[in-house]
């Protein structure tokens, strides 16, 4: 089976998953810009945070409604399902807290330090190979986020609880990521994405007893609340799917474009400057992904020769879907 992981990036389902990885971070890149907005209108943190998590719910919930597939069916699961939704909510409110406590490019550059650490906890578990062109390839995307967050344009002091906050949210979100890519070698992607948002949900509204949500003082703010949840419900339904197919460690890498996608958007919509150091670091993150997959599948298509030369099959099992 881990022969034939490399091969896999260049089957249909690989191409499939990268696919629905690329639309998914488009979606997610339009979140923030939109969440900014409603924050303008004078919505807070935790009204946004209960909104989008509901909404990514009922998205994923009404998706199984509609393929009659049965939710929280299975009590030996439960546990894994509680405790990849524990991780959901606590990468979140660790998020808020990090951007309360220290400047936002620092706290998301930290935030996206988790591929990094789900990179290396998979190769000491035998389940992801560890190359120097990986290790150099994370790092230069890593740098490319820097120019585009423009963490190196930071002054202030730094806040090392603000600093702490971040880690245990970049901790939350690899440790769900990497929960939900076991989950999915045995389950529906669409029902555990269900479960997962119905739970971190319940875990999200303990963030009432640290501050109550505020709304959105005119209808443009709700508008721009209602757009934000849109764009993360449709992307989050996408993303149980794609990360089934390309597996965790390449959906976290891929993930990175999710702020480039971000500060496009903001540009886009609401006319926010882009200087030329984002421009390069765009470019970083692209191209280190670039590599990364035509890397990947130039070993695919050589373990799958040699493969095929010993009479050994080069497929691994799909994940399971839901019938139609």
């Amino acid at each position: 089976m881990k022969r034939a992981l490399g091969s896999f990036l260049s089957t249909p389902s690989m191409k499939l998953g990268i696919a629905i990885a690329s639309v998914a971070t488009i979606l997610f890149g339009m979140g923030p810009p939109f969440s900014r907005a409603a924050y303008a209108d004078g919505a807070n943190a935790v009204f946004m945070a209960l909104v989008t998590m509901f909404f990514r719910g009922l998205f994923l919930v009404g998706y199984c409604r509609w393929k009659h597939l049965k939710l929280f069916e299975s009590r030996r699961t439960l546990k894994i399902t509680v405790t990849g939704g524990f991780f959901h909510a606590l990468g979140m409110a660790a998020l808020f807290g990090a951007l309360v406590t220290l400047q936002a490019p620092i706290a998301l550059m930290i935030l996206y330090l988790f591929p990094l650490g789900l990179l290396l906890f998979l190769a000491a578990r035998g389940e992801q190979k560890l190359t120097a062109l990986l290790i150099g390839l994370v790092f230069a995307a890593l740098l490319g986020l820097s120019f585009v967050l423009k963490v190196w344009e930071v002054d202030g002091e730094i806040s090392w609880v603000g600093i702490a906050f971040a880690l245990v949210a970049a901790f939350g979100v690899g440790a769900r990521i990497f929960i939900h890519g076991k989950q999915m070698e045995t389950q529906i992607p669409s029902i555990v994405g269900a479960e997962n948002f119905i739970v971190a949900f319940c875990f999200t509204l303990l963030l009432v007893f640290w501050n109550m949500p505020i709304l959105p003082q005119t209808v443009g703010g709700y508008v721009w609340a209602g757009l934000c949840a849109l764009v993360f419900g449709l992307g989050s339904l996408l993303s149980f799917y794609g990360m089934s197919l390309t597996g965790p460690f390449f959906w976290g890498f891929f993930g990175k474009l999710e702020p480039v996608y971000a500060a496009l958007f903001a540009a886009l919509f609401f006319g926010e400057y882009l200087s030329s150091s984002q421009y390069v670091g765009m470019a970083i993150v692209l191209a280190s992904l670039l590599i990364y997959q035509c890397g990947e599948k130039s070993n695919g298509l050589r373990r799958s020769s040699l493969n095929s030369r010993s009479g050994c099959s080069s497929s691994i099992p799909s994940p399971r879907m839901e019938s139609t």
